[in-house]
């Protein structure tokens, strides 16, 4: 999905904007810092969770590691209390930095692009 497909799909789901959070390579094209995202990940608020839980019918099957639901190819979510983020136009964003982070430690050759336009981004802000 490009920065518009995206955020059509983001507005498509109706959900209120302050219980989710964009996280990884969603956050990254809404940043104008990646072209496409795969999919959608987003950081739920445990309120918002139950009700994806409910409209997606997800089971245990649904679920993976530390409450990441799956609920098809475009869309996933973990389901977490208190989340960091920054705003991009209305949508709250995980962190460039929590990004970085994470691309960093996870040491994949696909994401070096990532790294790279995330560092020259955050480098740019302090000019």
């Amino acid at each position: 999905m490009n920065k518009e497909e995206l955020i059509a799909f983001i507005e498509s789901l109706n959900l209120p904007t302050e219980e989710f959070c964009v996280l990884s390579s969603g956050c990254l094209v809404l940043y104008g810092l990646r072209d496409v995202a795969g999919d959608l990940d987003l950081c739920v608020t445990p309120k918002l969770g139950d009700e994806l839980i409910r409209r997606y019918n997800l089971t245990e099957k649904d679920k993976w590691g530390n409450n990441f639901y799956h609920v098809n190819d475009d869309l996933e979510f973990i389901i977490e209390k208190n989340f960091e983020f920054e705003k991009v136009g209305k949508y709250q964003v995980e962190t460039l930095a929590n990004v970085l982070k994470f691309k960093k430690a996870r040491q994949k050759k696909r994401d070096l692009e990532d790294v790279a336009n995330i560092e020259r981004y955050l480098e740019s802000l302090k000019k």
